[in-house]
């Protein structure tokens, strides 16, 4: 059987701080979201309109989770490279896709600096 890839980049700005969660077992675990930027064309108007794309990113990686803890805050560009996974849909709503950053495969960076 041929190998398959689930991986995905992205390079976005954090819509806010990331936050970190502490399970029961003691592993901490960091979940932001990221925008980008693209462009689409009204059906209507044949005009280009910007539209922002939200990716939800979950960080397994303790390194990584304690980095963001310390750096990350909202409005900073954020390289993320991690598996592309669906999480299963609730009662209140679909499935929802996300990048996933593992503590064996996957990085975060980030771009710009605070100021601070």
């Amino acid at each position: 059987m041929a190998q398959t890839l689930s991986l995905a980049i992205v390079i976005g700005n954090l819509g806010a701080d990331p936050e970190i969660r502490t399970g029961q077992d003691g592993h901490r675990v960091a979940l932001f979201r990221l925008a980008t930027d693209s462009h689409r064309t009204d059906t209507h108007t044949g005009r280009r309109v910007p539209q922002t794309v939200w990716h939800r990113i979950v960080c397994h990686n303790d390194f990584l989770t304690d980095l963001l803890e310390r750096r990350a805050r909202k409005g900073q560009l954020v390289f993320v490279r991690g598996a592309y996974e669906v999480r299963p849909g609730t009662d209140q709503g679909p499935p929802e896709p996300e990048i996933v950053v593992s503590a064996q495969d996957g990085d975060v960076r980030i771009l710009t600096d605070t100021g601070r």
